[in-house]
């Protein structure tokens, strides 16, 4: 028996020992009630224990298209905004910064963008701040580091 069967019968115990808990409570019969009570904290002791043993969590809710509108409309947004960069660049360079030194600024930029976004995606519940410093030295993995 998977983790996964273990707590559909815990959460189906869970239910029907709430709702013998309620009926019984309105009939005034409490060895009932408690009996009901005692079920349902066993149920949900055995699927703690199950998903402990098992190391198994529940699959994470996807949400969004990954392959629909919104993945077409990032790829867009990239082109638009790769333009946008280099109409930057050059508008620096026209007004006399070292182009060398602005593509640098962009190389890096863009490397620290990458190092905080794969930072995200190994604890996505965690806002990590990576300091420039830290991307430059390599001890914050990149896109190309195995995960």
């Amino acid at each position: 028996m998977t983790a996964r069967t273990v707590r559909g019968l815990a959460s189906v115990l869970c239910i029907a020992g709430v709702a013998g808990m309620i009926a019984s409570a309105v009939a005034a019969s409490t060895g009932a009630a408690l009996t009901f009570g005692l079920m349902t904290a066993t149920a949900v002791l055995c699927s703690i224990v199950a998903t402990t043993v098992t190391g198994s969590r529940p699959a994470p809710v996807r949400r969004g298209d990954p392959c629909g509108v919104e993945a077409q409309e990032g790829i867009e947004t990239r082109v638009e905004d790769v333009g946008d960069v280099e109409d930057m660049v050059r508008r620096l360079v026209e007004a006399g910064a070292e182009e060398a030194d602005v593509r640098e600024l962009v190389a890096r930029a863009k490397r620290l963008g990458q190092a905080t976004n794969a930072d995200q995606r190994q604890s996505p519940g965690a806002s990590q701040a990576v300091h420039p410093a830290q991307s430059e030295l390599g001890s914050s993995p990149g896109p190309e580091a195995p995960i």
